[in-house]
């Protein structure tokens, strides 16, 4: 199956903005590694550069790729082709570029651009929308595509501009999404050049060619004698590892973000190297106790996933000795007559030059393995040990049982070639056979730690994972004011049963203040003064915006005022005045910003605008009032510089105050997740939600369509949650098209006929864009031609731009207005 390549490198822009001297030297080693690697054919690749007066010739290696314009017109040229000529069978579609990057600085745009040929601080239009370039490469069939972007994140110098974007905004093809992104810094900063290269496209392609921790040994490999691969999370940590080191990366404080929707446990192989195609590694080994060493002190070393005898090198006076090794994972240990070691193993990755290692002697025998502690975690239940020939790990997280946090983290086991055990374990002890693995911990919001260890057999292994610190300056603030502690490893909040809470966030704090006060519930969380509205009981429904923002006063400076913004609500298809609040603060002291709105049950567009301004381009967002339920929509930064909206639906229950509260923290772990592009048949806050442990019903409509999207892997996830939103007397069009996808799949055409029907007469957008899509999709299918049916293909034409939700962008030319005045 062939691949195919669009490059794009620029070198030479305007005069009043810098120009570079190694993005399209980047950009030409890419393309070389692609064509000389075996990627992808010259004939298959598209190559756009705009070169300075520094700039490297193309390579002859190269000849015969296409040439294109680094303009946005060139490159909407070449992705027009693409989606009038879809490549037959595509497997993987790269896409990279290398220049300048921008952000917008306007709170209601938040949008981010490659920079193009002719972009000025004025010609903004000739910046590319990275989401309208994600939008259209979605479209092309491809069984993966890999986005990798070296470009600056700052952003420009006024708030009232708009970017240019892509002609077209097609529907995404068909199938699992398989999209693996990789960037070169983090939002509001620069990428750094060095010696005529930038830092991040130098180190991908090392990495690419084998470079360090970028490949891993593979026994598997070469028909059993083994190999080296580089695999993309491998690939990403590298990459990241490196810059994170270098002075000039430290100056900009330039972080390499991973991204993508892709299933959890797929990992693909960029290159693979035969087994003598590195040269040696040296393991230098120093027995630190006792000095001087016993005479017949030995140190031994043994490698991992490989039948190779064991090699013991006598200790030397000095007590340091070298191993020349092939690269690889290593076990060490050292042994005397009367003495054992400590530790009793240890495992050593010796992929660099030399690695340097400290190991002592003790007197006495090892001592016994110690004893299997049984446990449960999530329902399942762990077996004793029968197989001698194994090794057990018991995990753990900051010294808790996994079990214990809200919501749940994710652990997996992998073996130190990359490949994957076990994902999702759901059990605190796990049988493994002897050897080096990998175990990694991700939490809801996306920061995750990994740690190696080593297993032996018959013995039990404890491994304590740390909780990545996920605290900001807003965050620890927010909790101030609530009279709540800063998070560390996870802590408690004040909301009955919840436990520790892993990664919380602005969102959760938000979602569980407001949650609170529906209930009626005045300690705790109070002193945010968020959703005080409900507190006098009334009955009447509403929508509750609420805004975090990261941003504090001491970080702006003297005088710095976070902009207020206005929130306004239309019902759909319903000509009248819109409904319109402030959002302010409700306590000073906290970044938390929120408005209160009431409306009666139903489909509406809810538009976040700047209070200052008449006119103003962004987004308006699908959203949905239920029966006896305040409607939450909070949006949110997330590290990675995107912004996320996430929507909650809180019964007005006190009966059932704690229930809420914990479905709250887990729904606002998965609209997490789910926005990150996680895979939802490995979140365990997925599984919770399906066995019932858990409900939101906003939530519950993005795991039913991510689990859809699946396939046969999340049939029965599916089906679990789908009834889960039945018993919980959830309606709306999101329910109805599940409902019809249910019934295309169990082959009843005309139960699929009827819930699309039943859909369309709602005259209300779904509020999750793939349901919105697939609603679309069947009615045409279907031969349904009627006037809701057309108003929801113009509502999926306008639509574009959010992970989660159904948006309609709106043009900056126009002013505001009505969005369904029909």
């Amino acid at each position: 199956m062939p691949n195919h390549a669009i490059v794009v490198g620029i070198d030479r822009y305007s005069t009043d903005l810098a120009s570079l001297t190694g993005a399209v030297a980047d950009a030409l080693e890419f393309s070389t590694w692609l064509v000389a690697s075996g990627q992808v054919l010259p004939a298959n690749l598209a190559l756009g550069v705009l070169p300075g007066p520094h700039s490297p010739p193309v390579p002859t290696l190269l000849t015969g790729y296409r040439a294109f314009g680094a303009s946005v017109d060139g490159l909407d040229g070449v992705l027009g082709d693409f989606l009038d000529n879809p490549p037959a069978d595509c497997e993987r579609l790269f896409f990279f570029f290398s220049g300048h990057g921008a952000a917008s600085s306007n709170s209601a745009y938040l949008e981010e651009a490659i920079c193009l040929e002719g972009f000025t601080e004025r010609a903004w239009r000739k910046a590319l929308e990275v989401s309208s370039l994600l939008g259209v490469l979605n479209a092309i069939p491809a069984l993966e595509r890999f986005v990798l972007i070296d470009g600056c994140r700052n952003a420009v110098f006024f708030d009232d501009i708009r970017f240019g974007s892509l002609s077209r905004q097609p529907r995404p093809a068909s199938g699992q999404r398989r999209n693996y992104v990789l960037r070169a810094t983090g939002p509001g900063r620069k990428a750094a050049e060095v010696a005529g290269r930038g830092i991040f496209a130098r180190h991908l392609c090392a990495g690419l060619k084998g470079a360090g921790i970028a490949k891993r040994w593979n026994p598997a490999l070469g028909n059993g004698a083994g190999g080296y691969s580089v695999r993309w999370r491998a690939l990403s940590e590298y990459v990241a590892g490196e810059i994170g080191t270098l002075d000039a990366a430290k100056s900009y404080e330039q972080l390499v973000y991973d991204g993508g929707e892709h299933p959890a446990n797929e990992d693909p192989v960029l290159a693979t190297f035969p087994a003598g195609h590195f040269g040696q590694a040296i393991i230098k080994v120093r027995l630190s106790e006792p000095k001087p060493p016993p005479a017949d002190a030995v140190i031994c070393a043994r490698r991992n996933d490989s039948s190779e005898p064991d090699i013991c090198l006598p200790v030397v006076a000095e007590g340091t000795i070298e191993f020349p090794v092939a690269p690889s994972a290593w076990v060490l240990w050292a042994k005397a007559d009367g003495w054992s070691s400590r530790p009793p193993q240890k495992p050593v990755s010796a992929y660099s030059e030399q690695v340097e290692e400290e190991i002592a002697l003790e007197h006495g025998q090892p001592p016994a393995p110690a004893a299997v502690e049984v446990r449960e975690w999530m329902g399942v239940e762990t077996a004793l040990r029968s197989d001698a020939k194994k090794g057990s790990l018991a995990i753990r997280v900051s010294g808790s049982k996994p079990s214990d946090l809200r919501p749940p983290v994710r652990i997996a086991v992998l073996k130190e070639s990359g490949e994957v055990v076990r994902d999702l374990v759901q059990r605190d002890e796990v049988g493994l056979t002897p050897g080096i693995y990998r175990v990694r911990l991700d939490t809801p919001d996306g920061a995750w730690t990994e740690e190696t260890v080593l297993i032996s057999a018959g013995e039990l292994e404890t491994l304590d994972l740390r909780l990545p610190d996920t605290s900001t300056p807003a965050l620890a603030r927010t909790l101030a004011v609530a009279n709540k502690p800063k998070p560390s490893n996870g802590f408690a909040m004040p909301s009955e049963s919840l436990g520790p809470l892993s990664a919380p966030t602005l969102v959760t704090v938000a979602a569980l203040a407001v949650g609170q006060a529906v209930q009626g519930y005045q300690w705790g969380l109070a002193g945010l003064g968020i959703g005080r509205r409900w507190w006098t009981g009334d009955g009447n429904e509403g929508v509750e915006m609420v805004v975090a923002d990261d941003r504090l006063p001491t970080e702006a400076g003297a005088g710095f005022d976070v902009p207020r913004q206005n929130a306004r609500l239309w019902r759909m298809r319903v000509v009248n005045t819109p409904i319109s609040a402030k959002l302010e603060a409700q306590n000073p002291s906290a970044p938390l910003y929120s408005a209160s709105l009431e409306a009666e049950a139903g489909g509406y567009w809810l538009q976040l605008k700047d209070a200052d301004r008449e006119r103003r381009g962004g987004f308006k967002l699908a959203t949905h009032v239920f029966e006896r339920h305040v409607t939450l929509v909070v949006r949110h930064q997330t590290p990675a510089g995107s912004v996320a909206l996430f929507q909650f639906g809180i019964p007005r229950d006190p009966d059932r105050r704690a229930e809420i509260l914990r479905g709250l923290a887990n729904g606002e772990a998965l609209q997490r997740a789910r926005a990150a592009g996680r895979d939802p048949v490995v979140d365990p806050v997925v599984i919770g939600l399906a066995e019932g442990r858990w409900f939101e019903p906003f939530s519950a409509l993005v795991a039913a369509a991510a689990l859809f999207d699946r396939g046969d892997d999340g049939k029965e996830l599916f089906a679990a949650v789908v009834a889960g939103l039945e018993a919980h007397g959830i309606a709306g069009p999101d329910i109805e098209v599940l409902l019809a996808a249910q019934a295309d799949r169990a082959g009843n055409e005309k139960n699929c006929r009827r819930h699309i029907l039943r859909a369309l007469k709602m005259a209300q957008v779904p509020l999750v864009d793939r349901l919105l899509e697939r609603l679309d999709g069947e009615a045409r299918r279907l031969g349904i031609d009627s006037p809701e049916q057309a108003w929801i293909a113009e509502k999926l034409r306008q639509t574009a731009g959010h992970p989660l939700w159904s948006l309609r962008r709106e043009d900056d030319k126009k002013p505001s207005g009505p969005p369904d005045a029909i």
